[in-house]
């Protein structure tokens, strides 16, 4: 009796869980229209994107780690990004300055990603682990707020290469 009492609260609970982050996603009249859905809710006409929330973490994320090997390059790979041809366009541009230039710092925004808290343990298979756990929401944000500020940090290094081969040419 107890196993069932039990079985049944569970139950109670997973329902109870699955139902609060549940969003309304019918729409009247509905039509597709590529990748959206155009369609009626409550007397205005909506047009909805639903996206798998797996899929989207990972576009960002990978919009993020992009525009970061754009900004500043890639040793391994041999791309010095925007960061290393503004440098190098100030060199160029002072050679008096005999190889130093005023460089703002960088700004590699996911370089804390790698320092966030894990524990390490032994998983239910036996095997040693590291593990960090976190809340996909906050991780979302988190690199949406990356990805917005490495848009500014593009503009703003487009802007200055663009500044420094004009007075290159002057």
């Amino acid at each position: 009796m107890k196993t069932i009492w039990l079985a049944g609260l569970v139950v109670a609970g997973l329902v109870g869980c699955s139902s609060k982050d549940k969003l309304d996603t019918e729409l009247e009249d509905a039509q597709l229209m590529g990748q959206e859905t155009v369609g009626k809710r409550d007397e205005s006409y909506v047009v909805q994107e639903k996206k798998n929330l797996i899929q989207h973490l990972q576009e960002v994320q990978t919009d993020v780690y992009t525009m970061e090997e754009n900004i500043y390059g890639n040793r391994d790979l041999g791309n010095k990004g925007k960061y290393g041809v503004l440098r190098d366009c100030k060199m160029e541009t002072s050679p008096q300055a005999g190889g130093k230039v005023d460089m703002i710092p960088k700004n590699i925004l996911t370089e804390e990603e790698n320092k966030l808290a894990r524990q390490t343990g032994v998983d239910e298979s036996g095997t040693l682990i590291t593990l960090r756990e976190e809340d996909l929401n906050k991780r979302l944000k988190r690199f949406e707020g990356y990805k917005t500020s490495y848009e500014k940090q593009e503009e703003w290094f487009d802007s200055e290469i663009q500044a420094c081969r004009r007075s290159q040419r002057e």
